[in-house]
């Protein structure tokens, strides 16, 4: 039987098409719909750049980056280098022709693998992890992991279970779909950043989950 990883890798290299059109609607009508089944994927993209920061001249780790949204937006603003990680090489290869297209291969970079095994030489400005945590089952070692990697801010969305679009979610994913999804609180979140090193964490309320903002505050002896 394939792991959870596994199925959720095979459902992503199914999607790369269907997944980028979310970010681009093409008539009216199916914007209104898209925006109304879909307001947490546009609230979270809205907070990430509300809330990151500085984009001119920084550093940026896109974990999770499926077809290279965020990652193409934050070179198109003025990153410097922009790296984006995804295990589903069907993303990858779309998030790569995507740059290509847009002229925008020389900034950002994109890395098809486990983020928990791939090796990076440097810390990064601003890191980010939209939807990714839906499908994690240990979020534990991602985030002691994404703590050594940021020298600035961490953005992150997390799903929770509560109401009818939590029950409908479960029942797409977990049980059409095959693909297994996870949900979270605010104090687990709490336990698990300060677990992971984080200096501070802010946590906003979605309207079908929490936006997470977490900050990495480097010590002159971490920075060498």
């Amino acid at each position: 039987m394939p792991s959870e990883i596994e199925r959720t890798q095979k459902y992503f290299d199914r999607i790369p098409e269907q997944w980028h059109a979310r970010y681009r609607n093409s008539s009216h009508l199916r914007s209104i719909l898209s925006r109304f089944w879909r307001s947490a994927l546009y609230e979270r993209h809205r907070l990430t750049f509300e809330r990151c920061g500085t984009i001119a001249g920084a550093t940026v780790l896109d974990i999770g980056c499926g077809s290279g949204e965020y990652s193409l937006e934050f070179a198109s603003k003025g990153a410097i280098q922009v790296i984006g990680v995804d295990i589903a090489p069907a993303m990858v290869e779309f998030s790569q022709r995507l740059a290509r297209e847009r002229g925008l291969s020389q900034r950002c970079r994109f890395v098809c693998g486990d983020f928990l095994d791939h090796p990076f030489a440097d810390r990064f400005d601003i890191v980010i992890a939209m939807g990714l945590f839906d499908y994690v089952a240990n979020p534990s070692p991602f985030l002691k992991k994404i703590a050594r990697l940021t020298r600035g801010r961490f953005l992150a969305s997390y799903p929770c279970n509560e109401g009818i679009w939590a029950f409908q979610r479960t029942i797409r994913y977990r049980w059409l779909k095959r693909v297994p999804i996870f949900d979270y609180t605010p104090d687990r979140l709490t336990v698990l950043y300060g677990d992971a090193g984080f200096d501070s964490l802010h946590m906003l309320e979605m309207k079908r989950g929490i936006f997470a903002i977490a900050c990495k505050e480097l010590t002159p002896t971490s920075r060498q």
